[in-house]
């Protein structure tokens, strides 16, 4: 059966691609027959609807011409409106000038920036993977010719691509009991949103008041929150319930001296206070592990440093490029978390020093429909990791952890 039809059926219902789909010598005729056809016959192939024989599912193929290649499409045909960035749709790519194969694609997630890219290399075939339009994988040699793929079962490139290319973290994640109280947290949150104002250097202290951070004086009439504020706020729903209270603002707001940091940037403490953002992520999730009870650690023990296939810089954390795929990768391996992003920048003319000046909060999480998905949320508004991307193209994120486990009760704002 070709790999494409494979793939469909497998997003379609199945529980794995590695599912054996009994195949029909007609079948793989009449796929041989569109996919190698000269390329002026392939270019004009009518769209058509091939049902899998061991289910009876559809997949629609079509052909479209553009920008000197013949395109041959096959998706999922129980969708409507049909859509390319669907899990399942496989797109080979062929000349339009001599007919030669090009490349073939293979969606991994329901979105336009996930698939494994296949390429002719002589008597053998590349394979690369990008996810959430960055490069993750590239360089995965396959020992077969690549005409011989395309009519293969997935189970082959998967076999072949092995041990270099972990399969299981790259598909359709299964929704887990963690994953729904992560998106039922981000509901929360986006209820609560028409209820907080914007305001710099913006918190709620222990009790509740509106205050400003710098010297914990009242905010008046017009309150409200800024990011590191609005983290707190984030925190404090899960904190509350267990302390009776919200957490500390001077807590949250002590410099780890000797943690982070250099005897060049120590004199810039007082004056730039270079670190606030990771100081205050790295406080809220010690100060809600010490409310569940859980053992005093070192206030770095919550810090991401083990995101699988991206390498962490100490207190800077990572590219906010890769952010999509890096919480992609952390929500498949450990669903039902909750991570502060304190983003960080060079400081103009001392080049060893970041300023970590803006706080964002992230809910990672498996829709019901096996979809990936981010909360963002900052200064008391929802963005994305896109928005996130377009204001900070260069600039890194250090991630800190705290898990959805316990009551999430908002707190109210109040003067």
């Amino acid at each position: 059966m070709a790999l494409a039809l494979l793939v469909a059926a497998a997003v379609a219902g199945q529980s794995s691609p590695r599912a054996t789909i009994p195949d029909t010598a007609e079948a793989r005729q009449a796929l041989r027959e569109v996919i190698f056809a000269p390329i002026g016959t392939a270019a004009r192939a009518a769209a058509r609807t091939v049902t899998q024989p061991a289910d009876g599912r559809p997949v629609l193929f079509r052909t479209e011409s553009s920008n000197g290649a013949v395109y041959q499409t096959f998706t999922r045909g129980d969708l409507s409106p049909a859509r390319l960035d669907t899990a399942g749709t496989f797109i080979i790519k062929r000349s339009s000038a001599d007919g030669s194969f090009v490349q073939a694609k293979i969606f991994l997630q329901d979105d336009p920036g996930c698939f494994a890219r296949i390429i002719p290399l002589g008597e053998r075939t590349a394979l690369e993977i990008t996810l959430f339009g960055r490069t993750f994988q590239r360089g995965v040699i396959l020992a077969a010719r690549f005409e011989s793929l395309l009519t293969a079962p997935l189970e082959r490139i998967m076999r072949l691509a092995e041990p270099a290319v972990d399969w299981d973290l790259l598909q359709p994640a299964e929704r887990t009991d963690a994953d729904a109280a992560v998106e039922r947290t981000a509901g929360a949150i986006r209820r609560a949103l028409p209820r907080l104002g914007d305001a710099e250097d913006g918190a709620m202290d222990a009790s509740g008041r509106m205050v400003f951070i710098r010297d914990g004086s009242s905010q008046g009439a017009a309150s409200g929150l800024n990011c590191s504020g609005f983290a707190k706020w984030v925190v404090d729903g899960f904190f509350r319930p267990l302390a009776g209270r919200l957490t500390d603002i001077a807590t949250l707001k002590e410099r780890d001296l000797g943690i982070r940091g250099n005897r060049w940037t120590g004199p810039l403490e007082e004056s730039l206070d270079p670190f606030f953002g990771i100081d205050w992520s790295r406080h809220l999730a010690r100060e809600l592990a010490r409310a569940r009870g859980d053992e005093a650690r070192s206030v770095e023990a919550w810090d991401v440093r083990d995101a699988p296939g991206f390498a962490y810089v100490d207190d800077v954390g990572y590219a906010i490029t890769d952010l999509p795929t890096v919480l992609f990768r952390l929500a498949r391996a450990a669903p039902g978390r909750i991570y502060l992003g304190s983003i960080n920048r060079p400081v103009p003319g001392v080049p060893e020093l970041r300023q970590h000046d803006h706080l964002v909060v992230l809910l990672p999480y498996a829709d019901a429909g096996r979809v990936f998905r981010v909360a963002v949320f900052e200064r008391s508004a929802e963005t994305s990791t896109g928005s996130l991307a377009k204001r900070y193209p260069s600039d890194f994120i250090h991630l800190v952890r705290f898990d959805v486990r316990g009551d999430f009760e908002p707190p109210i704002p109040r003067g």
